[in-house]
């Protein structure tokens, strides 16, 4: 469940700028509210929180961490991909990278 609900607030937090690409939209402005605040990458979180979630159901705990381990590094390749796009198309990512933790919340206290 809790993979779930990250998914759908980066969903909620990204809105009409959502793509299933890697590239930004044309017309895309940069997003650093709602769960983008917390984490660059929530959607990716949420998923793979889901799958991780969901293969535990199994009861298998090799499976929980095998699919954990996967879809993480997974989704940190895909995320190393699409920060290429982000950098080259908004001045301010670099600096954003700075704050807020790609993955996971960074433990520091958060400017704004």
């Amino acid at each position: 469940m809790l993979g779930a609900l990250v998914t759908l607030w980066g969903f909620g937090s990204l809105g009409p700028n959502l793509t299933p690409g890697t590239e930004p939209l044309a017309a895309g402005q940069m997003v650093e509210r709602g769960a983008y605040a917390w984490v660059r990458h929530p959607i990716y979180v949420g998923l793979s929180l889901f799958l991780a979630g969901w293969s535990g159901w199994t009861g298998n705990p090799a499976t929980l961490v095998l699919t954990a381990v996967l879809s993480f590094g997974y989704f940190d390749r895909k995320a190393a991909a699409e920060e290429r796009w982000m950098t080259t198309r908004f001045p301010g990512y670099a600096a954003y990278q700075h704050r807020v933790g790609k993955l996971w919340p960074r433990l520091r206290a958060r400017a704004g």
